[in-house]
C-alpha cells in the first residue's frame, strides 16, 4: 500500500436544482461543522438558507459492523481557507477528509469529497452507503 492512498467518495450538487425559489445572491458559502457528535454542512447565500444543517456522512462495513463514520465525530482540523477538514472516527480511531468547495457562476455547484485513507483491511470491508442528506 502506498503510503497516501485513499478511497474517494464525490458528492455534488446543484444550489440552483435545490432551491429554485431562493433568489441566488452570490457568494454562497458551504460551512461544515458538529452538532452534538454528528457531522453537518449548510449551505448559504447572503442572508437566504438554501440547505439548512444537513447529515454528512457515510457507512463503513469493517469486519462485519456497519460503522457510520459521520456519527460519534471530532472535527481536529478545519479550514475555510484550504477547505480541507480533518474528520477522526472517536469509537474506531478512524481518521479521513471531507473537502468542501463551492464553485459560483451562472449555475453554482457545491461540492464534498470524502478522502478515507486506505485502511489494511480485507477487500470484504467496504463503503455501504452514503449517508449524506440536505434538507
Amino acid at each position: 500500500m502506498r503510503a497516501n492512498s485513499f478511497f474517494r467518495l464525490d458528492y455534488v450538487f446543484d444550489i440552483t436544482m435545490l432551491a429554485p425559489s431562493v433568489p441566488y445572491v452570490p457568494p454562497v458559502e458551504m460551512r461544515m461543522f458538529v452538532d452534538g457528535d454528528k457531522l453537518k454542512y449548510q449551505v448559504a447565500s447572503d442572508d437566504h438558507e438554501i440547505v439548512t444543517p444537513s447529515d454528512l456522512g457515510f457507512i463503513l462495513d469493517l469486519h462485519g459492523q456497519r460503522i457510520h463514520l459521520g456519527e460519534g465525530v471530532q472535527v481536529e482540523k478545519d479550514s475555510a481557507r484550504e477547505a480541507t477538514n480533518a474528520v477522526n472516527h472517536v469509537r474506531t480511531q478512524i481518521k479521513y477528509y471531507v473537502d468542501i468547495r463551492v464553485f459560483d457562476g451562472n449555475s453554482p455547484d457545491a461540492t464534498f469529497t470524502y478522502r478515507i485513507p486506505l485502511l489494511p483491511v480485507p477487500m470484504e470491508d467496504t463503503v455501504s452507503a452514503l449517508n449524506s442528506s440536505w434538507t
